[in-house]
């Protein structure tokens, strides 16, 4: 399937991101050891991707991403394989960009995503995997 330019321009820009964020992850970082552990809230989490779908402006400044091209990459990952499971296909690639886009860590995207850690964790490479 050949992908649109802008599309393609996103994929790059996502999959850089995130090569960019694992090795910012895996070069030692720690939480700050005050960090409280959230408890998962998927309900939370699902009206907070809700929220941002309906609205473009907020869905362009939580993932970086204009609703269109978020609308086509769910496309070409439904399309790739991706399947639902426990969670939306969008919202894997919800958590994914707003990582990337935003420099998020995992507990502030665990508090927003009301899911935990283990989870998140899946769907982020989940979403990298498939973009490979």
């Amino acid at each position: 399937m050949k992908l649109e330019r802008p599309v393609a321009v996103a994929l790059t820009s996502i999959v850089a991101a995130a090569a960019a964020a694992i090795t910012a992850y895996t070069d030692g970082y720690t939480e700050p050891s005050g960090v409280r552990q959230f408890e998962s809230d998927r309900d939370r989490g699902s009206a907070w991707v809700a929220s941002c779908l309906s609205n473009d402006a907020q869905l362009l400044a939580e993932t970086r991403l204009r609703p269109e091209v978020f609308e086509a990459l769910v496309g070409w990952l439904r399309e790739d394989g991706v399947r639902r499971g426990n969670a939306l296909v969008e919202e894997k690639l919800f958590t994914f960009t707003y990582i990337c886009g935003n420099g998020a860590s995992w507990r502030n995207t665990q508090y927003r995503c009301g899911r935990s850690l283990d989870t998140m964790s899946k769907h982020f490479y989940k979403i990298l995997n498939a973009l490979i």
